[in-house]
């Protein structure tokens, strides 16, 4: 919040204790018909911003220009936050909610704040004095408020941002709230905030982060925020100011539990725990080495990781509100799949993910079935640009990676002998064949892979080049995403289900034959991208946004 906002909102509340002091003796007189007046002024606006094409109010821009219009038809353009009298004491309730917005990561000033404010200042000061309330601040008054609360909705219920604004590849959940009912909840029960909050993310996960954001701001007042000194590597052992400075950061974002004393300049072993556990929480390499990796994660403005906080606040409220008794989560930021059960984690792994000119698509699906021993239908983009240029320098690749070249992409392609095929004449922005791998040990999805049918065509699977799994940056796919522990996964997948334990899967893929296997259950899918949440211990996690 910025000190003009802070001054603004001071003087604000300052003004309206002193309104409401002397508001009692007058709070009763109301003006004969200024309901139907305002109700004229409302209809005016309403009709009169639309013919315009302009939806503004007191120089502010209304944003409902569909769900507003739409609600005021529907109650034959009746003030809707005042319920028969001028007080605006729902108003009031309204600006409790837009301030409290603050605690979401949203900006306050974003939902009609200030004008909003003043207007009850003006009426409440005319009701006081027993003055005509002019019927002009009542409708403006009434349609910012309806505009803000919609807005306020809008944001809860699905986000601030649309994801595909800022990535083709981000898909919009789709989650349509009745913004207008929720409106008309409110004031007819007067519960504004309630009815508002109703629309957040119901996920223990969002309201831990939640509790992380303010514990972000408390920090920030805790100390100054002075990164560590450039320099060499720090470990148990090293001495100096610069592990003075280390201490004191650990000890400002939480790390380390006891106040840094003022000559504590020797890296000792609680030191090396501490720096461990930043370490476990920023997704590094938990040696104890405050090495350029650790220290640039160290030095990262407290503004900065509250602002990540924020941001995937804002995540979380782009995805579905159930996300199944059972489900898997992809956290593509994290490299990791976790398998979850009635809210609890009962499996985790590694998983490669696409690289920056591939990148794995966020979006939910549903796990539909799974493919043991799976033939490899190479997407002619990849066959183009990766393996023509292998096919060029060695003719006997195809061969040795279990490769049949096919005419085409229908049922009735016939199997090509690649010799015959001049290579050099193909053009790598038109690759006419198909390229099929057998299953087998070489075959790129691996041994087996899980299918929930989506847009982006992409999937989760095994894979044979298992070295990837202990990079610590692991983007090397071409969007699909490859798991670590594949028959775990089958296992979880198929329930558990007797006659589907490992070893009667690992007896199926000994078979070598293609085999499709359909789960009794339908198993939700949500591939996120997620660079800060809260873990099962309670710890804020925060990872690189890659």
């Amino acid at each position: 919040m910025g000190v003009a906002h802070r001054i603004f909102r001071t003087l604000i509340l300052a003004a309206g204790i002193l309104v409401l002091g002397s508001y009692t003796a007058g709070a009763a007189w109301q003006q004969p018909g200024w309901e139907n007046g305002v109700r004229k002024r409302i209809k005016n606006m309403v009709t009169g911003m639309h013919a315009a094409g302009r939806y503004r109010c007191r120089g502010e821009r209304i944003c409902g220009i569909s769900a507003l219009p739409a609600f005021y038809e529907l109650h034959d353009y009746s003030p809707a936050w005042f319920a028969g009298r001028q007080d605006p004491a729902l108003p009031v309730k309204l600006l409790a909610a837009i301030r409290a917005s603050e605690a979401e990561g949203l900006r306050p000033q974003d939902y009609h704040l200030r004008p909003i404010s003043l207007l009850v200042l003006q009426i409440r000061g005319d009701l006081a004095a027993g003055r005509l309330v002019n019927p002009g601040h009542l409708a403006d008054l009434e349609l910012l408020c309806t505009d803000a609360f919609l807005i306020l909705a809008s944001h809860f219920s699905g986000g601030k941002v649309d994801p595909e604004s800022i990535h083709p590849k981000w898909e919009v959940m789709d989650r349509e709230a009745d913004l207008s009912g929720a409106l008309g909840m409110a004031v007819s029960t007067g519960r504004i905030r309630e009815s508002l909050e109703n629309l957040l993310p119901p996920s223990p996960g969002y309201a831990a982060l939640k509790r992380k954001l303010k514990t972000c701001r408390d920090l920030m007042g805790r100390g100054k925020d002075i990164p560590v000194a450039p320099g060499d590597s720090l470990k148990e052992g090293s001495g100096g100011r610069r592990v003075r400075m280390l201490r004191a950061r650990l000890w400002l974002l939480g790390d380390l539990e006891a106040s840094p004393a003022a000559a504590a300049e020797l890296f000792d072993r609680v030191l090396d725990r501490a720096v461990r556990r930043f370490q476990s929480r920023h997704g590094l390499e938990t040696d104890g080495i405050v090495g350029p990796a650790t220290m640039a994660a160290l030095n990262v403005p407290l503004e900065s990781r509250l602002r990540q906080i924020e941001l995937n606040m804002e995540r979380w409220r782009w995805i579905p509100r159930e996300m199944g008794e059972r489900y898997l989560l992809v956290n593509i930021a994290d490299f990791s799949l976790a398998a979850v059960e009635k809210g609890r984690n009962v499996m985790k792994m590694r998983v490669v993910v696409g690289r920056k000119y591939r990148a794995t698509p966020v979006f939910s699906g549903t796990l539909k079935y799974m493919v043991i021993n799976p033939y490899w239908n190479v997407p002619s983009s990849i066959a183009a640009a990766d393996i023509l240029p292998k096919i060029r320098k060695d003719p006997g690749y195809l061969a040795r990676q279990g490769y049949t070249v096919l005419s085409g992409w229908d049922d009735t392609a016939t199997a090509i002998d690649p010799a015959g095929i001049d290579w050099s004449h193909i053009d790598r922005r038109h690759f006419p064949y198909r390229l099929r791998q057998a299953p087998g040990p070489r075959n790129a999805l691996g041994r087996i892979k899980f299918m929930f049918p989506n847009r982006f065509a992409v999937y989760l699977h095994d894979t044979p080049a298992r070295h990837y799994f202990h990079e610590s940056t692991r983007t090397f796919s071409s969007g699909c995403i490859r798991v670590e522990k594949p028959f775990a996964l089958a296992e979880f997948v198929m329930g558990y289900r007797e006659g589907w334990e490992r070893k009667s899967i690992m007896d199926i893929v000994k078979t070598g034959r293609r085999r499709v296997v359909v789960p009794a259950e339908k198993i939700p899918i949500h591939i996120l991208y997620w660079t800060a949440w809260v873990d099962e211990k309670g710890e804020v996690q925060f990872r690189r946004d890659v």
